[in-house]
This record gives structure tokens, sequence and C-alpha cells, in this order.
């Protein structure tokens, strides 16, 4: 009898403890507390575009895995991808509400927000930042066999900048500049990333600026059939670049980036970040970015730079910050 009554017992007890684990609201329906509510809950399907890249840097395939992930994850967001022509063109969808998200360099998201550089012409657009992923950084790549070993070399050469009004153009004539180089010493040529590697590939110049993700895939795809070398920018001629550009910052990408580079190179980087336009909804950022850094186990895979995509200096951005990612960033403790 005292054996059946300390089952019996022990039955009412864990049964107790199985209702008190269950709390019910005001209808009696049972809630389930392991997710509790934040108050930022999408409550209806939310279509949001993000403006990415050219397919060969960086930001096309994080910004596809980023919008694969967003949508695959129970938060009423349905993100599709975009490709375009990198920064200046993200700027200017995002201010036109063209796009809803996009990535911008540093330098980009300071002067579509004060009407300077290649939006001198246009009104101040009003951006958001949403988070700071990673530093791009700056790739200065010639033929091995070219005779061209430092930059002043470059004095006569046909240079590849980038495209107009990019950060790659910005910094690569920054750091000419600091060499004593302008476009009366250069023969400067305006190309995309893929067709600046083409051409160095055929021959057809001497040298190509490349700002992006480390390692960009169109040196990776050159290394297969050319031998190349990066040159670098010494401690001198980078400090007189970020005099110039205070959201400069150095960098130094080792040896074994690609198959034929055997030693460090020094150079330059800016933070790449993640800006919104202006009618992006409180809720909407939020779940956005916390949809991102709760996935990087999946987004962290699609490109070697995304690897380096942390809370922890999420909230570094030259932008005011969209309260909705502000409020996932306070709840995570990075910002007071």
């Amino acid at each position: 009898m005292k054996k059946l009554f300390a089952l019996l017992l022990a039955l009412v007890m864990a049964l107790s403890l199985v209702a008190c684990g269950e709390k019910k609201d005001d209808t009696g329906d049972k809630t389930d507390d392991s997710n509790p509510s934040t108050g930022m809950e999408l409550t209806q399907a939310t279509d949001l575009v993000i403006a990415t890249g050219g397919t060969s840097g960086a930001w096309y395939p994080i910004g596809v895995s980023i919008a694969d992930t967003l949508t695959n994850v129970d938060n009423n967001l349905f993100v599709t991808s975009e490709v375009t022509n990198g920064g200046v063109e993200n700027a200017r969808l995002l201010g036109t509400h063209a796009a809803n998200v996009g990535f911008v360099n540093s330098d980009t998201a300071y002067f579509a927000t004060h009407s300077e550089d290649a939006f001198a012409s246009e009104p101040a657009y009003e951006l958001y930042g949403l988070a700071n992923l990673y530093d791009s950084v700056l790739e200065i790549a010639v033929l091995a066999d070219s005779g061209i070993n430092s930059i002043a070399d470059l004095a006569g050469k046909r240079v590849v900048v980038g495209t107009p009004a990019s950060s790659a153009s910005t910094m690569g004539w920054t750091v000419l500049s600091t060499y004593g180089l302008t476009d009366k010493d250069v023969k400067g040529s305006e190309l995309s990333i893929a067709e600046g590697v083409e051409a160095l590939k055929n021959g057809d110049v001497d040298c190509v600026f490349i700002f992006s993700a480390a390692p960009n895939s169109a040196l990776t795809e050159l290394s297969v059939t050319k031998n190349f070398k990066l040159l670098s920018i010494d401690e001198e001629h980078q400090k007189a670049a970020i005099e110039q550009h205070s959201y400069f910052s150095t960098a130094t990408l080792s040896a074994d980036l690609y198959t034929c580079t055997s030693e460090d190179t020094t150079t330059l980087a800016m933070p790449t970040l993640l800006a919104c336009d202006s009618s992006l909804s409180n809720e909407a950022a939020y779940q956005f970015v916390k949809g991102i850094y709760e996935n990087l186990d999946v987004i962290s895979t699609s490109h070697a730079m995304a690897a380096k995509i942390n809370l922890d200096h999420a909230a570094n951005i030259n932008l005011e910050i969209h309260p909705g990612a502000l409020q996932y960033y306070r709840e995570m403790g990075i910002v007071d």
C-alpha cells in the first residue's frame, strides 16, 4: 500500500509540474514561453529587395544567402536579391525607394547622405544603417612577370581604377596621389572587376585596383591560368591616405590568399555596411538583423568574408542606426 501511495504521489507531482509549465491566455488556450514576444514581430508578409553587387564580388553571394535564409525563417519576411553595379547604385536605389536594403561601403554611405562626390548633384538621401558586416580591402594586382614591383612603378602604366565614382576608384586614386601620381601620370581605365581582371589577363592593362572582400573570385579564377602578385602600400602611404579619408583603415592580406601569391601584402580597408531606405518599418528592420545574426551558421558559408560577420561590431556604423535594428542590438547588449 505504501508503495502504491508513493507512486500515486509522484504521478500527481509530475502532472503538477507539467501544468505549471503551461500558461494560458485570456481565452484559456495554452501559450508558449520558449520564444517570448518582443513586440517586434511582423504580423503580415513583408516583401523586401536587397541590392547586392556584381556576380564576381562577395556582396552577391552573401546577399543571395541572406535573402534565401531570411525567406526560409518563419518571420514573415520574403527577401529577393538583386544584382547591381555596387555601392553607389545601391545607395541610389535605397534613396529612391527602389530597394529596401543594400550593401554599401562607409564612404558611399557618407557621400550619399551628404550630397558629396558621386552624389554632389543629387539631394541628400535619407539612409539608415542596419549592420557593419566586415571590412572590404583594396587589392592591387599586376602580372608576376610585369616588372612592376611597387606602386611608384605604375607611372606611365595602364591602370584599371574601378568603375566611375566607385569605392575602388576613390581609394585607388587616393593611394596613387600619395605616391605623387595623378591621371596625367597613369593611363586610367574605368572598368568593372571582371572586365579589369580579364584585361589584365589579356595584357590590355598593366594593373588592376580591386576593392572587395578578399579573396576576390575573379582573381581566384585568374590564378588558375596566370601568375600575378599584389602590390603593398607601405606604412607612410597608408597613413597619408587615411589622413585624406578617416574611414580608411590598414589591413594585411596573408601570403596564401591566392595560389600564386607568396608574401603578405599591406593595404587599406573600409567597412562594408548593410543600409536601408527610410521607409523600412521597425519590425522589418528588427527581424532582418535578427535573422542574420541568428543564422550565421548558414550565411557564413556563402563566401570567405561572410565568416567574418560578427555581432560584436555590428553597430559600428557611420550612419544613424535604424530604430528597429537598434532595439535588437540593445537586447543583445552591444549598445546602451
